[in-house]
């Protein structure tokens, strides 16, 4: 998680939070559940046909890991 105190966020960023949190759950993406809400709203975003998409805009810690991560598992 990134340092400092993560922003206050309202009500409706705190659902949004919720139900992007629960549509990774159901396609079973784990990568996403250490980040903090407010992370998680400039990383993620899910559209009304359900796709997720990340953005690269918001480059972080935990995208240099997924990186990694891939990296890895074409290697194999």
């Amino acid at each position: 998680m990134p340092r400092g105190r993560p922003k206050k966020l309202s009500n409706y960023e705190q659902v949004k939070a919720r139900k992007i949190r629960k549509i990774l759950a159901e396609y079973n993406i784990q990568r996403f559940e250490k980040i903090n809400d407010a992370n998680l709203l400039d990383t993620v975003q899910v559209d009304s046909s359900g796709k997720v998409f990340v953005s690269y805009d918001f480059h972080n810690d935990n995208l240099k890991e997924i990186g990694r991560i891939v990296a890895d598992f074409v290697e194999r």
